[in-house]
């Protein structure tokens, strides 16, 4: 018979999406984990990692505008989960207000 749960001594693996957001000319990897968080979270923290050295890269990009758009030019919505409308690996851009 076999276990129907984890078996002993071996972690399960949990699924973690990466997604390569590029802006303004850099291309910033965004660990998501499972993909709980919302698009909105997503552009944040690419925006805030722009800036390599501070982590303050809304100085000077500001806020995220326009939609995130796929490789493909489906355009998303920022309140809509990342693990709902992106895989691991994909690519997504988006405006910003600077």
């Amino acid at each position: 018979m076999e276990p129907l749960g984890p078996v002993e001594g071996k972690a399960a693996e949990v699924p973690s999406i990466k997604v390569h957001v590029h802006l303004h000319g850099r291309v910033v990897t965004v660990s998501c984990g499972t993909g709980q968080q919302r698009l909105a979270w997503l552009a944040e923290v690419a925006i805030a990692r722009w800036d390599e050295e501070e982590g303050r890269g809304w100085l000077y990009l500001g806020a995220p505008k326009g939609p995130v758009v796929k490789e493909d030019d489906t355009k998303l919505q920022y309140g809509q989960m990342v693990k709902d409308v992106l895989k691991d690996g994909e690519s997504v851009t988006f405006q910003t207000l600077h």
